[in-house]
């Protein structure tokens, strides 16, 4: 071979889904202003301003989405077993402030995420209303000085 490059040829594929989900990708990203790649690896580590304002957009982002598609679901299991659901969980107590300041404003199914992360119950009846429920983390929270 002489050194030469060849230019690879491009070839244009029209795959519905993929073409579908890249057009999803964008509007999340425009939405969020954050893409799915960077937030899938951002660290859950230090104390620092910087770590807990990526920590803020990563949660708004999963909450945002969990929000969007379950806001008419009255089934828990399908509404706790959502990935941003399950990826607001694994943000552990890193997200507790954020959970509260939520239920604060909008008290929603998000409280359950605080059962999962805490191990702690609130409104130990079986007949404690969503609102309740978030009426007691957020006294819990700030009592923790939480919020």
């Amino acid at each position: 071979m002489s050194g030469k490059i060849i230019p690879s040829a491009i070839i244009n594929l029209n795959i519905p889904s993929t073409s579908m989900e890249v057009r999803k990708r964008e509007v999340d990203e425009k939405l969020t202003g954050i893409s799915q790649e960077i937030i899938n690896y951002i660290p859950n580590s230090p104390d620092d301003f910087v770590t807990n304002m990526i920590m803020e957009r990563k949660f708004e982002f999963h909450y945002n989405n969990w929000l969007r598609r379950t806001v008419f679901k009255s089934n828990v299991h399908e509404i706790i077993v959502d990935n941003d659901f399950q990826a607001i969980i694994e943000m552990k107590e890193k997200a507790i402030p954020l959970i509260l300041r939520k239920i604060n404003d909008q008290p929603n199914y998000l409280v359950w995420a605080l059962n999962m992360i805490t191990g702690i119950k609130q409104g130990k009846s079986k007949t404690t209303t969503i609102t309740e429920a978030c009426r007691l983390w957020v006294k819990w929270g700030a009592s923790q000085n939480l919020i």
